[in-house]
Order: structure tokens, then C-alpha cells, then sequence
């Protein structure tokens, strides 16, 4: 089986590993985008809250703040997400997350 298999280069068994980092993202082995998912929802809650705070203290009105969640947020949250698989359960668990934020 693939599990099996052992790769060397010069020599050199390299190590099999379950999950890295590529460009911020985490590739795993058993290609589930969950955490890519999550992560990016957070990241981009985190932008929000950040730019919410200013815009407030400055008085911005809803239409402001529509062009900055638009601008910025979407912008953080969408990073790498035309290569995510999304499943049902993905979908269901972080729409109800949202939902209790809103």
C-alpha cells in the first residue's frame, strides 16, 4: 500500500508527515480543508473586529463598514478557498457559528 511506500533522496529516508504548512496553508494527508476553513473564518473575524473598533471610533456609517467588510474581511476569509473541498458538514457547522456571532 501507499503507507508502505519509503522515498530517499541521496541516500536519505525522508520523513512521512501527516500535516504541513504550504504558502499559510495546512495540506494534510487525508485531505480534509476543515481546518483551512476554520482558520480562515477566524483569521477573518479577528480583521473584522480589528477594523470595526476604528470605524466606530471614527463614526462610520453602515455603508462604510459594508465597503470595509467587503474590502477587507472577504478579501482574508476567501484567501485560497477556490481550492477548498467543502463538505455538508463544514457548511452547517460554521453557518450555525455564524449565525450565534450575528
Amino acid at each position: 500500500t501507499a503507507e508502505n511506500v519509503k522515498f530517499y533522496v541521496n541516500g536519505n529516508k525522508i520523513e512521512k508527515v501527516h500535516a504541513f504548512k504550504y504558502l499559510g496553508r495546512l495540506i494534510t494527508d487525508h485531505d480534509d480543508n476543515t481546518s483551512c476553513i476554520e482558520s480562515q473564518l477566524r483569521k477573518a473575524w479577528q480583521r473584522w473586529y480589528q477594523v470595526v473598533k476604528v470605524l466606530k471610533r471614527h463614526g462610520a456609517n453602515a455603508t462604510t463598514m459594508a465597503r470595509f467588510y467587503l474590502a477587507i474581511v472577504q478579501a482574508v476569509l476567501l484567501y485560497g478557498a477556490d481550492s477548498w473541498t467543502i463538505k455538508d458538514s463544514n457548511f452547517k457547522k460554521n453557518f450555525n457559528n455564524i449565525k450565534m456571532i450575528v
